[in-house]
């Protein structure tokens, strides 16, 4: 996948904003990526930023609700 030009970056959003729609912690967030759980939508190569999308924060919600309603855990 190329850069995200900047009239797409609107479409996306930065860590910091998904992991507070998830209710996760930066560093965990990283932590899960580097595990394979969240991956982000694209890395920006020039930056290093990474950027999400909406859909992405609602996925790992209704799976983490699943997950939580099975009285289960993620195993870390």
């Amino acid at each position: 996948m190329g850069e995200i030009r900047e009239v797409d970056i609107e479409k996306y959003i930065r860590i910091g904003e998904f992991s507070k729609k998830v209710g996760l912690a930066i560093s965990t967030v990283k932590k899960y990526e580097d595990m394979g759980i969240i991956i982000p939508h694209h890395v920006s190569k020039q930056s290093g930023h990474r950027y999400y999308t909406e859909r992405q924060a609602e996925d790992y919600n209704r799976e983490n609700q699943i997950v939580y309603k099975r009285g289960g855990k993620y195993c870390v």
